[in-house]
């Protein structure tokens, strides 16, 4: 979900990444666990003077939105739970002026991906430590980096597997001078 909100909605002290959980049981899909990131009060590249952007995502389970139906019933349940989940943080999130909600088929339009699977396994303990991904594919100089391998997705992560990668190249051939 994308917001352009006025900044006086804003806390004073909220932080510009932050991650929500709201099951009680831990789960992490399907709104239970929400990826938060407010643009900065300076940030001028992401909203004018007095105005802000928030960003939500979530984990979903790509197999509950197969047709048309169950996609547009599973969209709006997911924004009202997104929503409340926000609203932790933002109270006055509906007081926002844009509210823009992707879903897996603007996600397939735009990234390409198939059925719009994008950011990687979601953060369970069935992914987590020695259940994760390697990098290592078990083939003989064929590695893998992404957010689909260990420590998963944004930016650090993929950056990490790919550190993963190069540690595992350059200590398998030779050390480095």
């Amino acid at each position: 979900m994308y917001f352009a909100i006025d900044e006086k909605h804003i806390p004073q002290k909220v932080e510009i990444f932050q991650q929500i959980l709201q099951s009680e049981q831990g789960e992490m899909t399907e709104g239970n666990h929400l990826f938060v990131s407010v643009s900065h009060p300076d940030d001028r590249f992401r909203a004018p003077e007095g105005k802000r952007t928030i960003t939500a995502s979530t984990h979903i389970e790509l197999s509950k939105w197969g047709n048309k139906d169950d996609y547009d019933i599973q969209k709006q349940v997911l924004e009202k739970k997104m929503i409340v989940g926000i609203k932790t943080i933002i109270p006055n999130i509906e007081e926002a002026k844009h509210q823009i909600s992707g879903a897996p088929k603007a996600l397939e339009r735009f990234t390409s991906r198939p059925n719009g699977g994008v950011g990687g396994f979601p953060q369970t303990l069935d992914h987590a430590l020695f259940n994760s991904i390697s990098h290592r594919s078990g083939l003989q100089e064929l590695w893998l980096c992404g957010d689909t391998v260990f420590p998963g997705a944004g930016t650090i992560g993929v950056s990490v597997s790919g550190y993963h990668v190069f540690q595992s190249i350059t200590s398998h051939h030779h050390k480095l001078p």
